[in-house]
């Protein structure tokens, strides 16, 4: 995840949001579609590790991104996360929460409970 001061994260998540949008709202024609369909795989990936991030605004950014790719996927946020769930998840639950600082501990917990909330209710 990149950080940005916090007087331009308004502005910086606008624009990774428009060209969210502009990348992956209309479904492209073969042999394309494969390559869309990877980078869109890549970029939940990316948007699930930063849900982890000690920075709040990054954890909201990368919140923000999954829900605004679920909604131009026609899927659900759980539907989106449930393929990296594992990958996401398992590395924030093999060490020993406690010995972490406590901003990481919260990143930790708060991106555990998203993914394991969303990818067991929808």
């Amino acid at each position: 995840a990149i950080e940005c001061h916090p007087a331009t994260a308004a502005e910086a998540l606008a624009s990774l949001l428009k060209l969210l949008r502009r990348c992956h709202a209309t479904p492209l024609p073969p042999p394309h579609d494969a390559a869309q369909s990877a980078a869109f795989e890549k970029l939940v990936s990316r948007f699930a590790g930063g849900l982890s991030n000690v920075n709040a605004g990054v954890r909201d950014a990368s919140k923000r991104a999954l829900e605004e790719m679920a909604a131009l996927s026609s899927q659900t946020l759980g539907d989106v996360l449930r393929p990296v769930r594992d990958t996401a998840v398992l590395p924030l639950m093999a060490g020993q929460l406690r010995s972490l600082p406590l901003t990481t501990q919260v990143a930790n917990l708060e991106a555990v409970a998203l993914c394991l909330r969303q990818t067991l209710t929808d």
